[in-house]
């Protein structure tokens, strides 16, 4: 039997969660089986959401994604999203995604969110969660920015390990 892992996804709009979540899962259940893991990304936060919502979605979810774009970086309401996700002491795994697209700068968007977490008064746990860079349009991850995309693997592992 597999282990079920609900996922809670935060990001500044609702249709870059729902395209990532078509693209690293089955579109029809929202879930994908990884090794001995079903993994179902359930939730999503974004800007049409109160923030109260931010601290239940993420108690009542085993793990978070905190979703950037690598084009468009962190806006005010993911700084904000990123503060409330702080006060819940979860570690979120950070995916910056669109890393295929020719205007990303992937590396500004983890300067970003690095800043953010900081001011915010994270935790060493927080500071240190991992980071997923995601090319949707291929299902390829990977953990460093340096290193050639493969499956959706990297993304996985850093689910259930986190």
């Amino acid at each position: 039997m597999n282990k079920k892992i609900n996922v809670a996804v935060f990001t500044e709009y609702e249709e870059n969660a729902n395209n990532f979540i078509n693209a690293v899962s089955n579109s029809d259940s929202k879930s994908v089986t990884y090794k001995d893991f079903e993994i179902t990304f359930g939730d999503v936060w974004n800007e049409k959401l109160p923030y109260e919502n931010i601290s239940e979605l993420a108690m009542r979810n085993d793990r978070l994604i905190l979703l950037v774009d690598s084009v468009e970086g962190v806006h005010l309401k993911v700084s904000h999203m990123i503060e409330e996700i702080i006060k819940t002491d979860k570690i979120a795994v950070i995916v910056v995604d669109n890393v295929e697209n020719e205007n990303a700068d992937p590396e500004m968007a983890i300067e970003e969110i690095q800043h953010v977490l900081v001011m915010r008064k994270a935790s060493d746990a927080q500071l240190d969660g991992p980071i997923i860079y995601v090319n949707e349009t291929e299902k390829k991850s990977k953990f460093d920015i340096e290193d050639d995309m493969d499956s959706l693997n990297s993304l996985y592992e850093a689910i259930i390990n986190n």
